[in-house]
């Protein structure tokens, strides 16, 4: 057998982020292009895996307990494309489109809200919220992997126990959720489904409010307390977070529990009357909270708060005004349009989308190599991660690489049969000599 060693993979990926030309389509062919990827290669009974294996023989994703799909966070980027589905919705039909296309959309929509509470209605608990869920019994791609598997999934019962759900909720779990399901609410929902919505928040909500701001996991063993570690008297993200949440239950709801917990984070925390906000920079909180003063900004009506809320958003666009991002910078300029340089970054939000390809398999980039490019990147040229497009993934140019090759060999009798063994001990096969 021939041996080479020393290989390193990453210099395939020198030129590989130019490969792709998606991007240059008109951005009305992309949005379909890649709303028919989500409904073909993410779509787990409506629930969007964010990142899924392609299986060679089929070239579809396996969904699965024996596939493999990013189902730990799927609720959360489901609540966001829920989100999404219910814009192009609401757009769609005030701008008069076809009936065909509407009632799509609308079909759209309500899928993917029936997927969101189905991660609720899996649990068996009113309330408790699964992270996702894999269709078929066994262990799941997590369970096989981990060295000591988390006892944290589940088998669904009755009508759902060809499900096996993803448990040990977070926060954002629930943030995420709620956002969306608001979204849903006011914008797509109607007749049947907006009964459902308003019972799925009530529901969701209702768990936490219930629970002394505790969401409890499965048999009452664990929790998760909604406000985190607090001081009990500044407010953060997180607690904005908890305040959107409520202020969403009471809108659907009515249910003055719902406001009386909202006045409880609202005078606690000192909202009204808020001068002074200031939160570190973090892609990941700061998406969660834009999505939500989205919301607050449409629902809530006391002018004090939304000045609070106001002064909220003015700290998060200070860290994030610089960095290209399409969804905080419609959401600021929607909610202040007199932000300066907003033709700057309305410009920038721009280019993103139109940077932005057709083809999101994940592959290496070294853009820092690249001296005509620098962060924020185009779209094409970012490292980002499929997970949420936002989390600060245009600033980073390099990612994905290969792993270090320490040895590769072939068989003699066929030189498209190659073993590689990488710098974690671990084997590949290639049958194809690629």
């Amino acid at each position: 057998m021939r041996n080479v060693a020393g290989i390193f993979a990453v210099v395939a990926a020198l030129g590989a982020w130019g490969a792709d030309d998606s991007w240059k389509l008109p951005l009305e062919q992309k949005e379909q292009a890649l709303e028919q990827n989500a409904r073909e290669r993410h779509n787990i009974l409506g629930l969007y895996p964010s990142q899924v294996e392609i299986w060679p023989d089929s070239g579809q994703p396996n969904y699965t307990t024996r596939g493999h799909c990013d189902i730990a966070h799927a609720v959360c980027w489901s609540a966001n494309y829920l989100a999404g589905c219910s814009y192009r919705y609401a757009f769609l039909k005030r701008s008069g489109a076809p009936a065909e296309v509407l009632a799509d959309a609308k079909r759209r929509a309500d899928e993917v809200f029936e997927a969101i509470y189905r991660c609720q209605l899996v649990t068996g608990v009113r309330g408790l919220q699964a992270r996702g869920y894999a269709i078929g019994r066994g262990e799941s791609y997590e369970e096989r992997i981990a060295e000591n598997p988390d006892n944290i999934w589940y088998q669904g019962a009755g009508e759902y126990a060809n499900l096996r759900w993803r448990g040990s909720p977070s926060h954002h779990n629930y943030s995420d959720s709620v956002h969306g399901l608001c979204q849903y609410y006011d914008l797509a929902a109607e007749g049947a489904q907006k009964d459902r919505c308003r019972e799925a928040i009530d529901a969701l909500v209702g768990y936490w409010v219930d629970n002394d701001f505790n969401i409890w996991h499965i048999g009452h063993e664990q929790k998760t307390p909604i406000l985190g570690f607090t001081d009990g008297k500044t407010l953060n993200m997180r607690i904005m977070m908890a305040i959107a949440g409520a202020k969403a239950a009471l809108h659907a709801t009515g249910d003055l529990k719902y406001q009386a917990a909202y006045d409880r984070l609202i005078n606690q925390y000192g909202v009204r009357g808020l001068k002074p906000f200031t939160t570190e920079k973090d892609f990941d909180d700061a998406e969660h909270v834009f999505c939500h003063l989205e919301n607050l900004f449409r629902i809530e009506t006391d002018p004090e708060l939304l000045a609070a809320y106001r002064v909220v958003l003015d700290a998060l666009w200070a860290n994030h005004k610089d960095d290209a991002q399409s969804l905080f910078t419609y959401i600021r300029m929607a909610a202040a349009p007199d932000t300066a340089d907003r033709e700057k970054a309305l410009g920038e939000a721009l280019f993103s989308l139109q940077s932005w390809p057709t083809d999101t398999t994940l592959q290496p980039r070294m853009s820092s190599l690249k001296p005509e490019l620098k962060p924020p990147y185009p779209l094409y040229a970012a490292a980002w991660d499929n997970e949420y497009i936002w989390k600060g993934n245009l600033l980073r140019g390099d990612g994905w690489l290969s792993r270090i090759i320490t040895e590769v060999s072939v068989p003699a009798e066929d030189p498209l049969v190659i073993y590689a063994l990488d710098q974690n001990g671990d084997i590949y096969q290639s049958r194809d000599g690629a």
